[in-house]
């Protein structure tokens, strides 16, 4: 069972915003999505005061498992535009292993970074007819704001060597209104180029 360590963050819970000023902020940030949240919670119980630490941090908690239960669902459906297209802002900045690689990417062609849901698809398309991944777990989940990250680790076998490695794996997600608008992957990478090799070629 994965372990989770929850980091929030430290911001005035007393404030709250109006109906008409929730309506304005369609790219509200973390803080004002938790804010609203809280309002909300404190109109359920009938405007009653004196609970509006009990709301923020509320409103806190649910936010921050949707987060979390957003980027799950990103991860279990890496090749799905469909999906992705709900889960992802139109421009979200993809970043896997680098930022720009050239050497790499002639071993591994889904590196450095790409923009928008389309992409990611594609570089999970490209390295499932890399690799077979036999094993994938999560053990640590960190949330802070707007950010998620995954700790874990993951085993794949060569399609073209039948080799297997095991990796450390690590996943950044930044999210805008609910939504991932960055996300980063850091593996092994030495090792699963590796993997790849076949008497010292590619």
């Amino acid at each position: 069972m994965a372990s989770k360590a929850k980091m929030v963050s430290r911001t005035d819970p007393t404030q709250s915003e109006t109906a008409v000023e929730r309506e304005a902020l369609p790219h509200a940030t973390r803080e004002q999505e938790i804010r609203n949240r809280a309002y909300e919670l404190y109109l359920l119980r009938g405007g009653q005061p004196g609970y509006e630490l009990e709301d923020w941090l509320q409103a806190e908690r649910e936010l921050s498992t949707n987060l979390t239960a957003v980027l799950q669902q990103l991860l279990e459906n890496t090749t799905n535009v469909k999906v992705l297209r709900q889960l992802m802002t139109p421009d979200a900045v993809y970043v896997a292993l680098n930022f720009d690689n050239t050497e790499l990417k002639k071993i591994m062609p889904w590196v450095g970074t790409h923009s928008g849901p389309e992409s990611l698809a594609e570089a999970f398309a490209v390295i499932r007819s890399f690799w077979k991944t036999l094993a994938y777990e999560v053990t640590d989940t960190i949330e802070q704001g707007n950010r998620v990250g995954f700790f874990g680790s993951f085993t794949c076998q060569s399609n073209t060597t039948g080799k297997e490695i095991t990796s450390p794996l690590s996943v950044l997600a930044r999210f805008e209104g609910g939504k991932v608008a960055y996300i980063q992957f850091q593996e092994d990478s030495y090792g699963t180029a590796g993997s790849l090799k076949t008497r010292g070629v590619t």
